[in-house]
């Protein structure tokens, strides 16, 4: 995997964040198709509970700050600590962050399912782009990601009301 990784690093960031960000409605469309099932059998999916505040602070929530905090605590501070141990293998940093993302996302079953696999494509995208331009690249390449993600979520849940 370290080598693929490595390989990942020569493609354009543009590039590395559109795949990231196309892995990422791919996963997206596949929740919502499975949402039906799950719900006719374990109940509600569930996720944050913002009914009663304004469409401001429920988008700066949901489209800025919960990216960026997400960002900072779910993937560059445990990719760099597990960086620093220098026989650790890209697989178990990837496992490892994921499983951090999962811990604060696990309304229900299908939903920890979904954001283990996002939380993969984080890690991945972080660790692709910290080994192309650093950290502090990695970092806000990712958050965008998310925050982009998140707020095309919003929009959309926005239109449907």
């Amino acid at each position: 995997m370290q080598k693929q990784i490595l390989h990942l690093a020569r493609y354009p960031s543009v590039l590395i964040v559109a795949m990231s960000y196309v892995i990422h409605l791919i996963f997206g469309a596949l929740l919502q198709f499975f949402l039906p099932i799950y719900k006719r059998y374990f109940g509600d999916v569930g996720g944050a509970d913002f009914y009663e505040d304004s469409i401001l602070v429920i988008y700066l929530t949901v489209g800025v700050f919960g990216p960026l905090i997400e960002t900072l605590l779910f993937q560059l501070i445990p990719i760099y600590l597990m960086s620093l141990i220098k026989k650790m293998p890209y697989w178990s940093i990837i496992i490892v962050s994921a499983l951090c993302f999962v811990l604060t996302h696990h309304y229900s079953w299908l939903y920890v399912f979904y954001t283990f696999f996002l939380g993969i494509v984080y890690a991945t995208t972080f660790l692709v782009l910290k080994n192309k331009r650093g950290y502090v690249f990695a970092f806000w390449l990712v958050f965008l990601v998310h925050a982009f993600y998140n707020t095309t979520v919003f929009f959309i849940k926005q239109l449907s009301i």
